[in-house]
């Protein structure tokens, strides 16, 4: 959806390139009929139709490589974060019997000694973690009253 509208518009003003560039021309003999600054040969060199072209397509070049690019990035972020979502939504839904088999996996492999160390960290992470978020969401509910109370009084 996105290259065909892409195309349309490089179709649009490529086709009025042309125009565009003969009343650019038209418009620099204007400013230096009018204005003697402008008519100095080294502005006029310097917009000349060759070097005005050479800035365009080099712009032109540069542009679509940014484009194509930019798409190409959007596209990779698109894809990380529907991937992320469905392997979060998947975990979320399906933590116990993952832990589950966590842990078969971590007996049939692992000494005892090293699945009781994993079992307590994994344990204390889940309760610090859990903590954590709990107090950041009280803050931001007492944060949230005080300012609207605030609001209210103001």
């Amino acid at each position: 959806m996105a290259v065909p509208q892409l195309v349309h518009s490089i179709t649009l003003i490529v086709a009025a390139a042309p125009q565009l560039y003969v009343d650019f021309q038209q418009w620099i003999q204007h400013l230096s009929d009018t204005m003697p600054l402008v008519s100095n040969p080294t502005v006029v060199n310097t917009l000349n139709g060759e070097s005005i072209v050479n800035y365009t397509r080099e712009w032109g070049t540069k542009g679509g490589t940014y484009v194509v690019n930019t798409m190409g990035t959007v596209l990779s972020w698109t894809v990380n974060i529907g991937l992320g979502l469905i392997f979060a939504i998947y975990m979320l839904l399906d933590k116990e019997r993952l832990i589950m088999q966590g842990k078969r996996i971590l007996r049939a492999y692992a000494p005892d000694t090293w699945v009781n160390r994993v079992t307590y960290v994994s344990k204390v992470a889940v309760q610090t973690f859990s903590s954590f978020f709990v107090g950041q969401f009280i803050d931001a509910l007492i944060l949230g009253i005080m300012v609207g109370y605030y609001f209210v009084v103001i």
